[in-house]
């Protein structure tokens, strides 16, 4: 197999897993509850987190939704868009990671651990990005902060360390 039938095959799989990831994330936003109570019951805390992350799974910067599917389950997309050399011919690099994260803890403080990909609009650089972290989210939303180790793998392992700033309602 030589090498532009890999890089399609390898495209072929991430357009798959986006279609996938997608998929679940509009179909876990629409609940439906047979009695009111368990309306209540999943209720009791913020869904949604809107929020900006440096240094975090896109690199630099990325600006993030996280929808909360399960009290402690999460599925998230982030968008990036970056210059990663000066030559004017390569462009800008639109980076998205895809991820689902696990929230664990009592109150506002939170471990954080997740797992994804990152989608790229260059093929040198998607992968596969992880967090590990402390996450301050109140039950009821406001303030949202986290910080954490976000490394990401590609052709080669790079152990980034991100903070992200928000609001969750």
């Amino acid at each position: 197999m030589n090498r532009d039938n890999m890089q399609k095959l390898s495209s072929d799989k991430l357009g798959f897993v986006t279609i996938l990831f997608l998929t679940s994330f509009f179909i876990s936003t629409n609940n439906v509850y047979a009695q009111t109570d368990s309306v209540a019951a999943n209720t009791e805390f913020s869904r949604n987190t809107l929020f900006l992350e440096l240094l975090g799974n896109a690199g630099l910067y990325s600006i993030n939704y996280e929808h909360r599917i399960f009290e402690q389950w999460g599925l998230r997309v982030g968008f990036s868009r970056v210059n990663f050399a000066l030559d004017v011919e390569t462009g800008p690099v639109t980076l998205a990671p895809l991820m689902i994260n696990h929230i664990r803890g009592k109150g506002n403080n939170h471990l954080e651990v997740g797992a994804g990909v990152l989608l790229s609009s260059s093929q040198d650089t998607q992968g596969i990005t992880a967090t590990v972290g402390y996450r301050f989210q109140p039950q009821q939303g406001g303030f949202h902060f986290h910080v954490g180790f976000t490394p990401i793998i590609s052709d080669e392992f790079l152990p980034f360390g991100g903070v992200g700033i928000g609001v969750s309602f």
